[in-house]
Order: structure tokens, then C-alpha cells, then sequence
């Protein structure tokens, strides 16, 4: 690959948890869209061998992981790069999400917030305190950025008021950590990075979804998200949905470990039917015994 290629993906696992997401992620686009370039900054490179066309290797003085993505410009092997969270899963061929650029530098779904309540407890006094019209709220686990000027502007930014946010109260997030998204939204509102429209088909998470139908094998992701029918390219499974996680990666393990799905359902059912003639074979020794038991005492 070239020293800088054009376009590719980027995700993050740092921590096992991270990276058992992560190698599920490199299963999804592997099945959707195999020719774009993925690369990983880990601290487990070889966990992924034969999964990521470039591997960053992860290390302590880098920061903390939020720290990291807010970084993610200088280490990202591509000049434009799509940044997905290891716990989100690919539904179709990404290529189409690089038109949505257009004459932009930083891509995102989400809204511009003026007053409210967000990480911050008052959006107005923060658009004040940094004299910006609005701020992004975005999803940081699916967003998209050129190493532009403005591109870079906005992340270097961003990394500045992680380092120095002045007088404006960020709470911690996992601990003693402070979340990418609430420096990143004002960095996106100082360079006028409008969120896009994407009609629901850039990404979504399932926070307060309804009527999620997902198959990650024939490539079916449709919900009810804000009011509204979304088809994404990318699910985020962040939130209390995980049994939908689970499912999915399963999905990706049997396609993956060539299991065909109607031998794991057969295996499945033949277990139940199993278990049912066993109880049902004990219901009937049980009420033999109790038959057995009322014969005894009329006689005696």
C-alpha cells in the first residue's frame, strides 16, 4: 500500500474487549465492501493478521483511547479516512460514503445544537464562552475526515481544548477519561463542518430504535430511528441493544467459520426435541411411580 493511500477505513481496539469488536468489524467489511483498505491502531497486532491491511501499533504515551481519536490525523494511513468505532458493523459497500464530502472536509450525521443540554448542561453559555454560531452534535463512532487544512484544523483543535477547555464544565466519561464528542463538537461549529444529509443511510446507532430488523449476511439494516425509517450503511451498536450485537456476530462467526446456519438451527432444534422426549420420559416414569404408589396402599 502506499505511503498514503487515498481513501480507507480506520477503527480502534485497544484492550481485548476492543479488539474481539474490532476483528468482527473487519468481518463485516470484509463481506461488503472488500476493496477499500482497513487499518487499526491496536495494541495487539497480531491478533489481527490477515484482517487489516495496515496496523498501527498502539502505545501509552499516545493517550487515553478518546485522546487517541482525536488524533486519529496523525495516524491514519489514508488522506481520507472513514473512522468507525470497533463495536459497529458494515451492512453494504462504503464506497458511495465518500461523495458525501462535497466540498466538505469533516462528514457526519447529527444536528447543529444552539441552546439545550448536551455533554454540556448549557449549550448557549458554551457557544458564547467559545463565539461560535452552534456546535455538532454528532456520533464520534462514525465520522469521516480529510487531512485538509480545515480537516486538520478541526482536529488539532479539538485536541487543544481536550488539553485546556477553560471554565466549561466536561464530565468525565468512563471513569477519569473525557469523551471525544463535546471537544470535537465545538471544533465542527469554529470551522462551519455542517452535518450532512444523509437520509439514514451514512450510519446510525440503535440508541432508542424501533422495529430493528438487521442481517448482517444479506446485508439488511433497516429501524425506526428519531421518527424516521433509516437504512444505514453502518450500525452502531452502542446502548442497551447488545442481544441484536450478539446475534450479528454470531451471523459473521458461523458465515466465517463456514458453518451453514440451517446445520447450527437443526443442532439447535434436535437438542430441544431432545430434551422434551427426556421430560417427557420423566413424566411418565413419575406418574407410573404414582399409579404404582396408589396400587400399594389399596391393597394393604
Amino acid at each position: 500500500m502506499d505511503n498514503q493511500a487515498k481513501k480507507g477505513i480506520l477503527t480502534l481496539g485497544i484492550g481485548q474487549k476492543f479488539n474481539r469488536q474490532a476483528k468482527y468489524l473487519a468481518y463485516s467489511c470484509i463481506l461488503h465492501s472488500p476493496t477499500l483498505p482497513r487499518a487499526i491502531i491496536t495494541d495487539n497486532c497480531d491478533y489481527f493478521n490477515g484482517l487489516f491491511d495496515v496496523m498501527i501499533p498502539y502505545k501509552a504515551d499516545m493517550g487515553d483511547p478518546f485522546k487517541v481519536k482525536l488524533q486519529l490525523q496523525h495516524y491514519s494511513p489514508f488522506y481520507e479516512t472513514l473512522f468507525l468505532d470497533s463495536d459497529t458493523l458494515v451492512y453494504t459497500d462504503l464506497h458511495f460514503m465518500w461523495d458525501y464530502f462535497d466540498g466538505q472536509s469533516i462528514v457526519y450525521a447529527g444536528s447543529c445544537r444552539k441552546d439545550g443540554e448536551w455533554y454540556f448542561k448549557e449549550i448557549d453559555k458554551v457557544l458564547q464562552y467559545y463565539n461560535i454560531p452552534w456546535i455538532g452534535q454528532l456520533n464520534s463512532g462514525i465520522f469521516m475526515f480529510k487531512k485538509d487544512d480545515i480537516g486538520l484544523n478541526v482536529l488539532n483543535y479539538a485536541v487543544e481544548l481536550h488539553g485546556n477547555h477553560g471554565d466549561i464544565n466536561i464530565p468525565y466519561f468512563r471513569g477519569n477519561m473525557f469523551a471525544d464528542e463535546p471537544f470535537l463538537a465545538v471544533a465542527l461549529g469554529k470551522y462551519n463542518q455542517l452535518p450532512r444529509e444523509d437520509f439514514g443511510r451514512l450510519g446510525r446507532s440503535l440508541i432508542n430504535s424501533k422495529t430493528v430488523k438487521l442481517d448482517i449476511i444479506k446485508g439488511i439494516s433497516k429501524f425506526i430511528k428519531d421518527g424516521k425509517v433509516t437504512f444505514p450503511a453502518i450500525v452502531h451498536f452502542c446502548g442497551d441493544k447488545k442481544n441484536y450485537y450478539i446475534k450479528e456476530k454470531l451471523k459473521l462467526l458461523f458465515y466465517y467459520k463456514g458453518i451453514p446456519l440451517g446445520m447450527i438451527m437443526g443442532c439447535f432444534i434436535n437438542i430441544i426435541r431432545g430434551f422434551l422426549l427426556c421430560l417427557n420420559f420423566v413424566m411418565l416414569c413419575k406418574r407410573y411411580a404414582v399409579r404404582h404408589l396408589l396400587r400399594r396402599r389399596h391393597s394393604i
